[in-house]
């Protein structure tokens, strides 16, 4: 098997530390500054710093894009997925998002941006090529490309551009130590080799300088044990070689290797000849030399390191001399500045109480971190060596002064701090808290004294009101007051310790009832009268009895009469009844009852109850919408006449006189009756309404009409009801009588040959050319109450309709065609034209418009060239024949619709100022004239300034407007293709100058007042007056402005910034104005800084 073959444990693999890379990007340089006099730096000071979650060996550790240390892989008896996370200054690791996969001898450097890259190492039993980008903030992996050979316990470093080596190491089956090396580039996701080491070599440290250098120290070369090498390679990255640098003085395998902010190159502990080393190998590329420095407080070998933040060295994990595998942690001093004395930077606690945990946190700078130790101190007093946090609980023995001595002490040197404490028995109680000062008869008072003291105080009541309580230990303070200790009430509190008392006096002052009574309930009317309402209730309850109720009146109150509002109208009420009275006649109430307590505190209201008065009924009627008038019938028509009375309670009705046929429902009072013909004229009847209270009539007159025919008509009742009267087409009206009696029909004028059924009312006419125009026939209905004549009017057409209508040449021509076919049958051969009406219903604005055009085609011609139209706009098409005498052919029922689109040319046209900025006299300006139309058009000028000139062949007019052309001007060209003509005209607005520069509004800072200037034009072609300076603000969505002018020779001004409040004040804009007024351009907005 592939582990066998080794000559250690298996997975024992080099650590490769990226600490170039403190600013979180890859390839930058430490925060820190590298010394050029190393002899100002002494030796490496370790101290302990936060274990591992878990013991971990052959993992890899670098710093990540946010400062915290990371480590990946390795062997542990966690989960090796996990990555552990030491954030910069904290005390305790967190848990990364986990790797992908297992990986032991693998490599792993820092990638550009948030990534990780890690590669090769130990897949099972053998090694890999696999690659994987590490996604340090979401935990995402993506694959890179392989290496060109699978290995493992390899050297692994990266250089300044981001490029990643993996150098020498085992291969895929252990059984070869590999010299080949190579390197990957990420932009380019590909490896390549590189020149080989000068030796095969597996289990290096590896590192890279700040100079372009890359270094392999130690290893071995051989797959068996023994055979630990010394040896120390470079490699040059600029010129791709190798070369060999002094030996090591200690030869060693898996040791960790780190670049530091001192210059100086670190190989830290390892495996030697002699087994598990603490040393600290350290060399210098500069002079080319190997010393050492301060050995690890433990041996370790197939540990990790890296660098952090503050430029300390960070040990981490490893197997120690057993083999053990540990979670220790150890971290050097900062190797960026050099080792400095301790200087101690806090002020002591110089105060202690008897029996109470005294405490004074020794604060102090230096490099390395100093130790504590107390020089002198009282007895039990204690100090945290590394934290130099004292504690100490001072027994009664040891009361008043105490001196103390504290020394820091680290390899720079070392400073004492002396002090004295002074321990008192305790402390005089202070009270905290502010009496409650208010109390009432009807609420329990409390107030709970505190006081700080030590030790704690107890309390008691020096001077108290009957039956007031205190709770020793607590201070708190209980009463309930009785109704008899209404008034006020001094109180004393005394708080008691040993080494003093302290007295709180106050007084408190002890209302009345403040307790309102309990809402009333049940309100009910018991009963009503012409001017009284009966209620009753059930009572409410106090915490001292109820001394009387109230009773409300509700009315409508409040924005348009929402609310009701209550007011009193009887009080004084002793018992849970009472009677109201002096009320209106038939009168809603809302009512409400509350009660009252002797201090005067009122209830909340009862329900609410209506309550209406009584009276006698008062009578009126209704018919068709009228009151009380004359009442309208016809004979043989059913009458209704509704009555309703003003009355409580309601009322019954009954006929007094009237017709025998007439009935009254004595419920709702519906009058209902049918008149005969014997009941034509004046009859009245008489009702009585009654109820409990009273009664009273009324007389209703009704005025019966006889029943006379009531005559109508519809046109073709069997074709449709259309109106139309055609030449040898059966035209039928029938004749409608609506009344009650049976009437007979005749015609009293008529057109000859027409007809009508004297009982059915039909009447039958087959109308000929001759009977073209207006028709006019009388019909009269005759019955046994008399006769009704109707005259009816109507149109007869000579002919019938066209048909076939359509409209042709919609874009190919600049007027479309309009062609039809002619009518047929009867009156056809006596067309003299037509009459043509095209319609549009189009919106502007908010409004919808109707547009009409009328043609004119006389002769017997069937199409017409459609002009006048709106491009773009829908026409309806109707179409109507006419004859010599004028008379009138039936109207085109067709529906068609049309839309005229005529591809004329499309031009469009931009006018601009060759040098930028708005259009100013004396300045040249261009207008280029584009037709996007495929059919070719041919360019002309129509009109224009003087000096305009224009190439037809390239639409390009230039013009140079003159001082006398301020303002503005019009240019008409035209475009001509095969369909027609389009002219296109232009306004160019000239100014008279450029706009106003460098404009900026500063608002002076805590006043209303903001300060604008400006630099004034200098293309002017007529002096400037004036500016105006306006100022935009924003009031909830509405948007105003305000104009000052300020003369020429100014150009700055002050605003003032008003309304105040909820507003927006945006900002200001400039505009010049001349002498004979013309306005210049509106800057843009400048807003308020």
């Amino acid at each position: 098997m592939f582990s066998s073959l080794l000559p250690k444990k298996r997975n024992k693999r080099r650590r490769i530390i990226p600490t170039k890379r403190r600013l979180g990007q890859f390839g930058r340089r430490p925060l820190y500054e590298t010394l050029e006099k190393r002899e100002l730096l002494s030796t490496v000071a370790w101290n302990s710093g936060p274990q591992l979650p878990a013991p971990r060996s052959e993992a890899v550790a670098l710093l990540g894009p946010d400062n915290a240390v990371v480590v990946l892989g390795g062997e542990t008896s966690g989960d090796p997925r996990n990555v552990p996370k030491l954030a910069s200054g904290a005390a305790f690791w967190t848990s990364g998002h986990d790797l992908e996969l297992e990986r032991v001898g693998h490599g792993a450097v820092r990638t550009p941006g948030s990534g990780v890259f890690v590669y090769g190492g130990v897949d099972g039993n053998e090694a890999s090529d696999e690659v994987l980008h590490y996604d340090y903030y979401f935990g995402d992996s993506q694959d890179g490309d392989k290496l060109s050979v699978e290995r493992s316990e390899f050297g692994f470093v990266a250089d300044d551009l981001a490029r990643a080596y993996a150098i020498g190491g085992l291969d895929k089956e252990a059984n070869q130590v590999l010299s080949s090396a190579e390197r990957y580039d990420a932009s380019e996701d590909l490896w390549t080799s590189i020149a080989s080491l000068p030796s095969a070599r597996h289990s290096t440290a590896a590192v890279s300088d700040d100079a372009g250098h890359l270094y392999v120290f130690g290893g071995s070369s051989t797959t068996q044990a023994g055979n630990i090498e010394n040896s120390s390679f470079r490699y040059t990255v600029a010129t791709g070689t190798w070369d060999s640098v002094a030996p090591m003085p200690i030869a060693t395998q898996d040791s960790a290797a780190v670049y530091a902010g001192d210059g100086t190159i670190y190989v830290i502990g390892g495996q030697s000849a002699a087994g598990t080393v603490a040393t600290v190998q350290t060399y210098d590329p500069a002079s080319d030399t190997w010393d050492t420095t301060t050995d690890l407080p433990a041996a370790l070998h197939s540990h990790t390191a890296t660098v952090d933040d503050l430029g300390k060295i960070i040990v981490v994990g490893g197997k120690d001399f057993a083999g053990t595998t540990v979670a220790s942690v150890y971290r050097s001093q900062r190797l960026d500045i050099p080792d400095s004395a301790p200087v101690i930077t806090s002020n002591p606690n110089e105060n202690g109480l008897q029996d109470a945990a005294y405490s004074y946190n020794v604060g102090a700078t230096g490099n390395p971190a100093p130790t504590f130790t107390l020089s002198t101190a009282p007895a039990g007093m204690t100090i945290d060596e590394v934290t130099g946090l004292i504690s100490w609980i001072p027994g009664p023995s040891q009361l008043g002064d105490n001196p103390v001595t504290t020394t820091a002490t680290s390899q720079a040197g070392s400073v004492d701090q002396s002090f004295t404490v002074n321990v008192l028995t305790g402390t005089k109680p202070v009270f905290t808290s502010n009496p409650n000062a208010n109390g009432s008869i009807d609420s329990f008072y409390s107030y709970d004294a505190n006081a700080t003291a030590y030790p704690d105080p107890t309390f008691m009541l020096s001077a108290a009101p009957a039956g007031m309580t205190i709770d020793s230990a607590t201070g708190f303070i209980s009463w309930q007051p009785l109704p008899g200790q209404k008034g006020v009430h001094p109180v004393t509190v005394t708080a008691t310790n040993r080494a003093d008392s302290t007295d709180q006096s106050f007084v408190i002052d002890v209302l009345g009832d403040t307790t309102p009574p309990t809402a009333p309930t049940l309100l009910t009317v018991d009963g009503t009268g012409t001017t009284t309402v009966d209620l009753s209730w059930a009572p409410a309850t106090d915490n001292f009895g109820v001394d009387h109720y109230e009773i409300l009146k509700g009315r409508r109150c409040g924005w348009r009469g929402r609310n009701t509002c209550y007011s009193v109208i009887q009080t004084d009420i002793a018992s849970t009844s009472t009677t109201l009275t002096g009320l209106e006649e038939l009168t809603s109430f809302k009512l409400v009852v509350r009660a009252v307590d002797a201090e005067g505190n009122h209830s909340t209201n009862s329900n609410q109850v209506i309550a209406t008065t009584q009276s006698a009924p008062t009578i009126r009627y209704y018919q068709d919408g009228a009151i009380n008038g004359e009442v309208q019938a016809t004979a043989n028509f059913p009458l209704e006449v509704r009555l309703t009375a003003a009355a409580n309670p309601a009322p019954t009705y009954a006929k007094i006189s009237g017709p025998a046929t007439l009935n009254v429902d004595p419920t709702t009072g519906l009058v209902a009756w049918t008149p005969t013909a014997g009941d034509v004229g004046m009859t009245t009847v008489v009702i009585e309404a009654t109820n409990s209270v009273g009664s009273s009539q009324i007389s209703i007159p009704i005025n019966v009409a006889a029943d006379l025919p009531v005559v109508s008509y519809q046109f073709n009742p069997n074709g449709g009801g259309a109106r139309l009267g055609l030449p040898g087409e059966l035209l039928e009206i029938q004749v409608i009588d609506s009344s009650n009696t049976p009437s007979t029909f005749e015609l009293f004028t008529a057109p000859s040959e027409m007809t009508i059924d004297p009982n059915s009312g039909l009447i039958s006419w087959t109308p000929t050319v001759a009977d073209a125009g207006p028709t006019t026939l009388t019909v009269r209905a005759t019955n046994s109450a008399g006769s009704t004549e109707r005259t009816i009017e109507f149109l007869t057409y000579f002919t019938g309709s066209v048909s076939d209508i359509a409209v042709t040449g919609l874009v190919d021509q600049l007027n479309p065609t309009l062609t039809w076919t002619a009518p047929t049958g009867l009156g056809a051969e006596d067309v003299a034209g037509y009459s043509i009406q095209l319609t549009t219903r189009y919106r502007r604005g908010r409004a919808w418009r109707t547009e009409r055009i009328n043609f004119d085609s006389p002769g017997t011609a069937t199409s017409i060239d459609l002009t006048g139209l709106t491009i773009g706009r829908t026409y309806k098409v109707y179409v109507n024949a006419y004859n010599a005498d004028g008379e009138k052919g039936l109207f085109s029922s067709e529906q068609v619709e049309f839309r005229s689109t005529p591809a004329l040319p499309i031009v469009s046209r931009t006018v601009q100022n060759p040098n930028g900025g708005p259009i100013v006299a004396n300045q040249p300006i261009v207008i280029q004239l584009t037709d996007s139309n495929p059919d070719p058009s041919t360019l002309e000028l129509v009109s224009g300034p003087a000096n305009l000139t224009f190439n037809t062949a390239t639409g390009l007019a230039t013009w140079t407007p003159t001082a006398a052309q301020v303002g503005q001007q019009t240019v008409t060209f035209r475009a001509t293709n095969s369909v027609g003509p389009r002219d296109v005209v232009v306004g160019i607005n000239v100014l008279f100058t450029g706009p106003v520069t460098n404009i900026s509004a500063v608002r002076a800072v805590g006043t209303n007042q903001a300060t604008v200037t400006w630099t004034a034009p200098t293309d002017n072609v007529e002096p400037i007056a004036h500016y105006r300076i306006t100022q935009h603000w924003k009031w909830s969505s509405r948007r105003r402005t305000r104009t000052i002018i300020v003369p020429a020779t100014d150009l700055s001004a002050t605003v003032f910034l008003s309304p105040t409040g909820a507003v927006w004040h945006r900002g200001v804009t400039v505009t010049p104005v001349s002498e004979s007024g013309l306005w210049g351009p509106t800057s843009l907005l400048t807003p308020y800084s």
